[in-house]
């Protein structure tokens, strides 16, 4: 919370407030098409972070909550089909790049669940680490998105390299973190040996996440960039996560 009250604070102190047009009424937004997306979203973070607490499909409350999100997706669905002006437009599907855009940030949801399940079960029920040695290991988490964001700035910005090299470290490190802990992993293994795998494992996400936010502004319009956005965000700040903690769990 602090870190994001610092980016607040940043930005209210660093851009100039200015309008290109007079404010614009709340007027033509599909509200309806904003509650069926929402509705679908919690439902599916519901579904997969209390599946596991309620014995998934044996319980009547998961049952419900896959019908409402099915139901409300179906919903979404249709109404992008029949309304000129929906929530999410058919048209933002029809760019090539926006499929594997969230593909590839469904993926790396998959490789960031596992050190937040696998680790922590391990550093917790096996090593028997306590809680502060743990989370020491967020200060080499901290170092490892410096470096991240740091290198895709001086590749992106400053040397104005292209975006391949930046997604191959993105996706390239969380292998090497995979590999390495395959071969780390010891019931009596210290605390330091895990240090650098996390910190490779925080660079390559946010490399990724800053390369593939900053990629829709030069392959897609601003008609519907915004709504790329939304749909990127469906996938990395809503179901992606949970989903892959579900299926890890």
């Amino acid at each position: 919370m602090g870190l994001l009250l610092f980016v607040w604070l940043l930005v209210t102190l660093l851009t100039r407030h200015f309008r290109l047009a007079p404010p614009v009424p709340l007027k033509g937004i599909d509200w309806i098409g904003w509650a069926l997306w929402s509705i679908f979203l919690l439902c599916g973070i519901f579904v997969c972070e209390y599946g596991r607490h309620y014995d998934w499909f044996d319980s009547p409350y998961i049952r419900m909550a896959v019908a409402v999100c099915a139901v409300s997706l179906l919903l979404s669905v249709m109404r992008m089909f029949r309304m000129k002006n929906a929530y999410i437009e058919l048209d933002t599907f029809k760019y090539k790049d926006t499929a594997l855009l969230l593909l590839a940030f469904f993926v790396m949801c998959m490789l960031e669940s596992t050190p937040e399940m696998l680790q922590n079960m391990y550093t917790g029920a096996i090593l028997n680490f306590d809680r502060l040695n743990v989370a020491s290991l967020n200060w080499w988490g901290f170092a490892g998105v410096i470096i991240g964001c740091g290198l895709t700035w001086l590749w992106l910005h400053v040397m104005k390299g292209g975006f391949k090299f930046i997604v191959f470290f993105g996706f390239a490190t969380p292998v090497l973190y995979q590999c390495m802990m395959y071969f780390l992993l010891d019931p009596g293994m210290n605390i330091e040996l895990l240090y650098i795998p996390v910190m490779l494992m925080n660079a390559g996400h946010a490399a990724i996440y800053a390369a593939l936010t900053v990629y829709p502004v030069r392959v897609v319009p601003f008609q519907h960039f915004f709504q790329t956005l939304s749909l990127m965000g469906f996938v990395r700040s809503g179901l992606g996560a949970p989903f892959a903690s579900a299926v890890y769990g």
